[in-house]
C-alpha cells in the first residue's frame, strides 16, 4: 500500500457540499490513518475567462491498488458529482487530481505523478505541508522544502485558509 496525496477543486455550483461529498467518497477509497488539510479557498491560476474562485482540500491516506486504479476510481466520483471536461482550465464542478502516490513517478498518457503543477500551484504544497511538511515528493525534496523555495510568482498566489481540516 502506499500514502497517497489527493487534491480536491471545485468552483461551480454549491461548492462546500460538493467538497464535503468528495471528501466523503475518496474517504471511503483510503485506508488506514486518513488526514485532510484546512478547506482553503484558491484564486484561479492560468486561465482563459473570468470564474469563481475555488474550494480545495488535500487528502491523504493508504491505497490498496495501483495509481491507474484510483485515477479511475477518482474520475467516477468526478463524474456522479457532474463534472464534464470542456476545456483545459475551465470552471469544473468537481475536480479530484492525484497529486503524490508514494514515491512513484509516473508518466503515462492519461496521469503524471508528482502532479505536474506541483511546484506550480501554492495550494498543493500549503495543503500537503498542513498533512506533513515532511512529504517527500520525487526529484523536488520535502514538500517543506518545496514550498520554501516556490517560485516569488506561485508563493504570491492567492490561497485563503478556513477553519475546517482534521
Amino acid at each position: 500500500m502506499e500514502r497517497v496525496y489527493v487534491s480536491l477543486g471545485t468552483n461551480m455550483g454549491d461548492r462546500e457540499a460538493t467538497i464535503a461529498s468528495m471528501e466523503k467518497r475518496v474517504f471511503e477509497l483510503l485506508v488506514g490513518e486518513i488526514k485532510s488539510s484546512l478547506l482553503m479557498e484558491t484564486q484561479p491560476v492560468d486561465v482563459l475567462e473570468v470564474q469563481q474562485w475555488y474550494l480545495n482540500k488535500i487528502i491523504s491516506g493508504y491505497y490498496r491498488g495501483n495509481a491507474h486504479e484510483l485515477l479511475t476510481q477518482c474520475q467516477e466520483i468526478e463524474t456522479i458529482l457532474g463534472r464534464t471536461r470542456i476545456g483545459y482550465h475551465a470552471s469544473r464542478t468537481a475536480d479530484i487530481d492525484i497529486v503524490l502516490f508514494g514515491k512513484l513517478v509516473i508518466t503515462t498518457a492519461s496521469l503524471t505523478i508528482p502532479h505536474p503543477a506541483i511546484a506550480q500551484r501554492r495550494y498543493l504544497i500549503e495543503g500537503i505541508c498542513q498533512i506533513d511538511a515532511c512529504a517527500p515528493i520525487a526529484g523536488l525534496g520535502s514538500a517543506a522544502k518545496v514550498r520554501a523555495t516556490l517560485s516569488p510568482g506561485v508563493a504570491e498566489q492567492k490561497v485563503i485558509f478556513t477553519e475546517r481540516g482534521s
